[in-house]
């Protein structure tokens, strides 16, 4: 095997990892629909979309504030849940 191959195998992530990763994945899905109905679109618009949060409220016609207020409460619900941690 050459020294590229060896590398390109080094890095690649084991069938381990993926699996703990879709798990994980199915754990944070699962606790995020049990957040309020707007947590979970001001979420789905940040993360799954990439919007800002100034661009969530456009989308969700709600003032900025507000959009962070269900942003910022959205992430402590997670984190009392243990699902995200600390520093996010």
């Amino acid at each position: 095997m050459s020294e590229d191959a060896e590398q390109v195998e080094d890095q690649s992530p084991s069938q381990a990892d993926n699996i703990d990763s879709e798990a994980r994945h199915g754990v944070v899905q699962k606790a995020i629909k049990t957040l309020s109905q707007r947590q979970q679109e001001v979420l789905e618009l940040v993360f799954g979309h990439d919007l800002t949060l100034r661009e969530a409220a456009k989308v969700l016609e709600l003032s900025e504030g507000s959009v962070r207020q269900h942003y910022e409460r959205a992430k402590a619900n997670l984190r009392k849940m243990k699902v995200i941690d600390e520093t996010r």
